[in-house]
């Protein structure tokens, strides 16, 4: 069968952890104090909840117990240090019925009624402190002995942490508050719904707790420095936020190299440009202009000449120059193999016949074709007249030279040389340049920058040309940077531009741009001083978004609409009509549970009244009614406890009339019949009521007391009750004895004695008949607690016959001769009363007793 106690348990395992810890910690009576709420506020942020040990279980909870034993407190003893209680005592509960302890106001009595509420399942709890008056104090301790069904243990308090105490129900003034809130609401619901009221609390505080880290994170914001407004590093200031990246805070904060360089020379622009005229800035411009076009016409050059595929195509032409001459060579070696020297065809060779063609058709024989072999001619080389073989030789070398394979190794070899000079002769930075990127760096220093590095780009690619050529690298082309040509040339247009419209107006807007650019400086120049600062700022931001994100889930909705769920599930009809019929035993008329939802999970239920349109009786109920709703929640309560464990009522008739307090004690008797009811009070009137509902009853009475000792001292506990708090019957009863054993005794006591005793027990016999009086008498026909005349009681005095009236004074006289109220007369011979007188005046009291108190019940 379902249970609310298992509807919990399913319900808190799909709760965060965090909160099922709280749970844990509430069902288990454990500390949750401010040091463990931030601790459970830190670790949802950092994300480190872990389950704390051992998990919520069906026994933590306040009814739903282990296997449903009954819970009953035997004893508590061995107290130290608790309030200024002494030390030596035990007070003792009875097993069945109802245990009353009577106490005087400073007797004690609420301190051992403050122990039992701390170790049971009160609603409100409060603290043990020791003696405040006490000079020193030690470490607090008691030994509490309680029964879980049926097997007795005894542990030491305040360790004492055995969670099937919570099925033990107690009220006090405290705790019927917190079934009527402060406009009179009634919040009773089961008790263990109790457990999620205090989750909600703690939820509440450590929602507080994330507040109270959001404000402490809102208090380290960053001063940001005093920027000039409109520039970049003022709406970079503005956009931090918790999403700004490293990569972000770098590329805003980026300065020139030198910055205070560049700081001087906008300074001296903004004075140059305040000193200066038009003419010469529109000079300066056209200048700058052609500087930047032809820094981008040799940028496109660049990218020609030192470009991956011109690195190819140079290779290609080593390779072919190379091949070609190989070929050339190896024709040569066949062709002249039988010549008189070897190498003809090489290098060397060529070289030679390259000087020897040139010498003859410049000087030597400058109107023939080279060589000239005919008849007179002489070698240009040894100058000795050409033989017939000697021509020969060099008409075949002339066909050599001019073959195909040789023409082509030559026109290799030439265009391989002249790229070779072509790329030696390329320069890649020139003052030109320089001049060009410097007046851009005033204009655009990132740009600027770009161009520079696009330039060392070029140097390192024309390097690796080189040595690849040479032989010297293997490793890849390197990679020109790509550079936005068109942009560049329309930066020399735009200069152009503005030095045809330059006037006086467009210079001042000049000088107005070199002033922006001073102030950007300066204003990136301040934010960049403070880069740890702005890392730190980002670093809360992330922060604060990450509690603003966690501050929403802290919330107490999902536990009050469980809450209201339960209660509206678990607080059946029967339940409320029993409510009913609780509150019309206590005199509590047309007042019902009603439905109010569950806010917070507090406000289950309120009051209502039957035959009004008022949302609420607070207008209507009066202080001592409202003391009987909170008795009627907690009586309800206690009947739908199946576990039978023991009732604890701490003076629980505040605010009651003489008749509810009646109904009440009746009611508290009722219950005591099948379990375990102690009552803590120092009212005499309602401890009447609890005797003699219990006699009436038939349910077994366990009296005892609280009182200070002979020192003054509170918290001396004796079984039974001192003799004013002891009701008429019990002081006939008390004054039987002592006869008794004054009759036993009297043969050995002196006349003093007897004299002594004889005059006390008259004195008690005296007061008896006067407790008589008021309680069967005059406290029918008067509240006590109101001072209210009750009409109906007045046939009491009706009844009331003369024979009444004469043993009433015949009795009440005799007692007033034999106690020692006033010193006897010499003349009266005084003689104290015989056993027998006594006896029969004792007699007489009790029948007198009998009789009287049969009239206010209409018997």
């Amino acid at each position: 069968m379902a249970s609310i106690e298992q509807d919990i348990l399913d319900w808190v395992k799909r709760r965060p952890i965090w909160q099922r810890n709280l749970l844990k910690r509430i069902a288990r009576g454990e500390a949750i104090d401010d040091a463990y709420i931030a601790s459970v506020a830190q670790a949802i942020v950092d994300k480190k909840v872990t389950p704390e040990a051992p998990e919520l279980a069906a026994a933590d909870l306040p009814t739903g117990t282990a296997g449903g034993n009954t819970v009953q407190l035997e004893s508590i003893g061995e107290l130290k240090f608790v309030n200024a209680l002494l030390d030596d005592q035990t007070l003792t509960f009875g097993a069945t019925g109802v245990t009353v302890i009577y106490g005087d106001n400073g007797s004690g009595k609420s301190g051992y009624a403050r122990l039992v509420k701390n170790v049971v399942g009160a609603r409100h709890h409060e603290e043990i402190l020791p003696d405040a008056f006490a000079s020193s104090t030690g470490t607090q301790s008691a030994q509490i002995t309680y029964s879980l069904g049926g097997t007795a243990t005894t542990e030491a308090w305040p360790s004492l942490l055995e969670p099937a105490l919570n099925q033990a129900h107690f009220y006090d003034e405290a705790c019927g508050n917190d079934y009527l809130d402060r406009d009179t609401e009634l919040a009773y619901r089961p008790s263990v719904l109790t457990l999620l009221d205090e989750l909600i609390v703690h939820v509440d505080a450590v929602r507080a707790a994330i507040d109270a880290m959001i404000r402490t994170n809102e208090a380290e914001a960053l001063v940001p420095p005093t920027v000039q407004p409109g520039t970049r590093a003022e709406a970079f200031l503005k956009s931090l936020s918790a999403t700004t990246t490293k990569q972000e805070i770098d590329q805003a904060l980026v300065l020139p190299a030198v910055p205070k360089v560049v700081q001087a020379e906008l300074v001296k622009e903004e004075a140059r440009l305040k000193t200066t005229d038009p003419a010469k800035e529109k000079q300066r411009l056209l200048s700058a202009a052609t500087r930047i076009e032809a820094l981008a016409d040799h940028l496109e050059t660049l990218g020609t000449k030192l470009s991956s595929a011109r690195g190819d195509e140079m290779l290609a032409m080593q390779t072919a120059a190379t091949t070609l001459r190989a070929a050339a060579t190896e024709a040569s070696k066949t062709s002249f193999a039988d010549e008189p020297l070897a190498g003809v065809g090489s290098g060397t060779w060529r070289a030679l016949w390259q000087a020897a063609e040139n010498y003859s058709v410049a000087e030597a024989y400058p109107d023939h074709d080279f060589p000239a072999t005919g008849d007179g001619h002489v070698c240009v080389l040894c100058q000795q007249p050409l033989q017939t073989d000697a021509a020969e030789r060099l008409r075949r070398f002339h066909q050599f030279v001019h073959n195909d394979v040789a023409k082509r190794a030559k026109a290799a070899e030439d265009a391989f040389k002249g790229a070779i000079e072509d790329l030696k002769a390329l320069e890649v930075t020139s003052e030109e340049t320089t001049e060009a990127i410097g007046f851009l760096a005033t204009e655009d220093k990132v740009f600027a920058d770009s161009l520079t590095a696009a330039l060392e780009t070029a140097k390192r690619a024309k390097t690796r040309i080189g040595e690849r050529l040479r032989g010297e690298s293997e490793e890849g082309w390197i990679e020109l940077v790509a550079v936005d040509l068109n942009d560049l040339r329309l930066r020399a247009t735009d200069l152009k531009t503005k030095a045809s419209a330059i006037d006086e107006v467009a210079f001042a807007r000049t000088l107005a741009d070199c002033r922006a650019k001073l102030a950007e400086l300066e204003s990136l120049m301040a934010i960049a001083a403070v880069r740890s600062g702005i890392e730190k700022e980002v670093e809360r931001l992330i922060a604060h978004a990450a509690l603003k994100k966690i501050q929403p889930t802290i919330t107490t909705q999902p536990i009050s609409v469980e809450s209201g769920k339960l209660a509206r599930a678990y607080v059946t009809d029967r339940v409320k009509d029993h409510f009913v019929r609780e509150s019309e035993r206590l005199k509590l008329e047309h007042v019902v549970l009603g439905d109010q939802g569950s806010p917070k999970g507090k406000l289950r239920h309120k009051p209502a009244l039957l035959g009004t349109s008022s949302s609420s009786p607070k207008a209507v109920l009066s202080e001592g009614e409202q003391t009987a709703a909170g008795l009627a929640g907690f009586f309800t309560e206690v009947e739908f406890d199946d576990t039978k464990s023991a009732v604890i009522l701490d003076d629980p008739m505040s605010s009651l009339d003489h008749e509810r307090r009646e109904k009440a004690a009746r009611r508290i008797v009722e219950i005591a019949n099948d379990r375990q009811v102690i009552v803590f009070t120092h009212d005499l009137m309602f401890l009447g009521e609890i005797v003699k509902a219990s006699d009436e009853l038939g349910v077994t009475l366990t009296e005892r007391a609280i009182e200070r000792n002979g020192a003054r001292k509170p918290g001396r506990v004796i079984d039974g009750y001192p003799w004013k708090a002891k009701d008429a019957k019990q002081r006939i009863g008390d004054l039987q004895v002592e006869l008794d054993r004054v009759k036993k005794n009297q043969t050995d006591m002196t006349a003093d004695e007897y004299e002594r005793a004889t005059s006390e027990w008259a004195g008690k016999l005296s007061e008896t008949w006067e407790r008589i009086v008021r309680s069967e008498v005059a406290f029918k026909l008067v509240d006590r607690g109101t001072t209210n005349v009750r009409p109906k009681m007045f046939r009491i005095a009706a009844k009331i016959t003369d024979a009444d009236n004469t043993d009433f004074q015949s009795g009440y006289g005799a007692t007033s001769k034999w106690a020692r109220r006033h010193d006897k007369s010499e003349e009266t011979n005084y003689v104290p009363p015989t056993a027998d007188e006594m006896q029969a005046e004792l007699d007489r009291i009790k029948a007198w007793r009998e009789r009287v108190s049969k009239y206010g019940s209409g018997a």
